[in-house]
């Protein structure tokens, strides 16, 4: 693995699968093209949370809390997968939540409609 700083993603380039991808150095501008057989996407790991305001709770960094049937501080409003606090954040851990949520909120539906 090697770390190329200062590089944004311009194209992914291949025929049948991924052969090349071409940067772009966000220092001088100039674009350079390496080959590589797959290109893995990082997209952050701050959460995109402050919109629902006061419905839910966060820690310091915005992760939303929840009890263990992932149930915000809002009755009703279930929260799944990485914007929650939690110690994994993986595609597994993500639909296990997305599960959890659903049924939790089924029973939510059941119990108060």
């Amino acid at each position: 693995m090697e770390f190329l700083w200062n590089k944004v993603p311009v194209e992914i380039s291949g025929k049948d699968q991924v052969e090349s991808i071409t940067l772009r150095d966000t220092k001088t501008g100039q674009t350079s093209t390496i080959k590589v057989d797959g290109v893995f996407v990082y997209v952050g790991s701050r959460p995109n949370t402050r919109f629902l305001g006061n419905l839910v709770e966060t820690d310091q960094a915005g992760f939303i809390l929840t009890d263990e049937n992932l149930l915000t501080k809002t009755a009703g409003l279930y929260v799944a997968g990485d914007a929650r606090r939690k110690s994994l954040r993986q595609i597994a851990t993500a639909v296990g939540d997305g599960a959890l949520a659903a049924v939790s909120l089924e029973r939510y539906i059941l119990e108060t409609g």
